[in-house]
Order: structure tokens, then sequence, then C-alpha cells
């Protein structure tokens, strides 16, 4: 299972005197106990000299089907986000790249048949690109609608990705799908973005 990763940061304005005002200068967060059900991990590929920082997928659940108090109810509708990023060798290096992931089922694959990957950054629209499928299951189930699965991921530039993570609200717009970024996973990628310096 691949996994994916979101970044944090805060800005800082850079002003100098009697000219314009520059682009803000991006920071990730400073390293703290971030609150969401997870870490962030690493994994080493010796015969590639690879190493992987990401958290495990965690559950969107806005998208799951509302549950009763005290009722516990599985659903084939989900859809999980997960964030990572790469470098050479075992010694931290920043990245220039941090890839979003997602692992969907769903019975209406239309919904997100474009794969197209969008984000709202405090009220602005912006599109990320296309994601590429990794891999798709088709499940086949008597007596009920066949069940897609799809591995996608995008990934995403590394000032985009603090732009993302500094933002006071996020709002992510997969295919058709549209759902706001929760509290656990912007803490997730505020604990990613924090990894991405020595």
């Amino acid at each position: 299972m691949r996994t994916v990763v979101f970044l944090f940061a805060f800005v800082f304005p850079c002003w100098m005197p009697s000219q314009e005002a520059q682009e803000p200068i991006l920071a990730p967060p400073a390293k703290r106990a971030f609150r969401y059900p997870g870490k962030i991990e690493t994994s080493y590929d010796q015969s590639k000299d690879l190493s992987i920082i990401f958290f495990k997928l965690l559950p969107i659940k806005a998208l799951e089907d509302p549950k009763s108090p005290g009722e516990v109810q599985f659903s084939d509708e989900w859809l999980h986000l997960t964030a990572y990023f790469v470098h050479p060798g075992t010694q931290l290096i920043t990245p220039q790249w941090v890839t979003i992931g997602f692992l969907s089922s769903t019975e209406n694959p239309q919904k997100y048949k474009e794969h197209a990957l969008a984000m709202k950054i405090d009220g602005v629209w912006v599109n990320l690109g296309t994601m590429t499928v990794l891999s798709r299951t088709n499940y086949t189930r008597r007596a009920r609608l066949p069940l897609v699965s799809e591995t996608m991921e995008l990934p995403v530039p590394y000032k985009r990705f603090l732009s993302l993570v500094n933002a006071k609200k996020v709002k992510l717009r997969l295919g058709r799908v549209e759902f706001d970024l929760e509290n656990e996973h912007a803490e997730a990628m505020r604990d990613l973005a924090a990894h991405t310096v020595p």
C-alpha cells in the first residue's frame, strides 16, 4: 500500500524599505506533540538507498456513512488520506516535492473518475493536477453493486504543500467530491512538515 503526506508551515512576511512587498517566506513548524491518531514513520530501502518519511492512512470521516450513538457500522464507501516524501540516503534532506495519496472504496467510481485534485486555501481554489492511479481493483458482490478500490497519488511542490498546511482553512476536491481538511489531517501534515528539516 502506498502512502502519502501533507506539510504545515508558518508564514513570515518579507519586507524591505522603499520596495514593494515581497512574497512571504514559508517555513515548517517547530517539532512538538501534534495531536492525531498516528505518528511520523521512516522506512529505508537499502537496495535503492532511499528513505521515505510518511504518516499512515487516516480516514476522512466526513465522507463515511453517519452512525447513530453506540452503533457500530462498517461502510463500503470511504476515502483515506496519507502523505510522504523521499530523500536519498539516511541523512535528512529537505524535499522538493511532497506526495499526497488517497485510498478509496466506492460503489460509484464516477465521482473520482477525473482524479483531478484541487485545494481551496482561505477561499481561493488552486488546481494541483491529476492524480496517478497506482492500482484499481474491482470487487463483484452478490446482489450488490460492484465495489471499486483505487490507490492514487500526486506529487506537490514543497512550497505549495507548505502554503496548504499553513492556511487557516483548507478544502480539498478530488474528482467531484469536496471535503474539509479535518484537524487531525492538518496536524498529521504539520507533523510531516516539521520532519522536512534536520
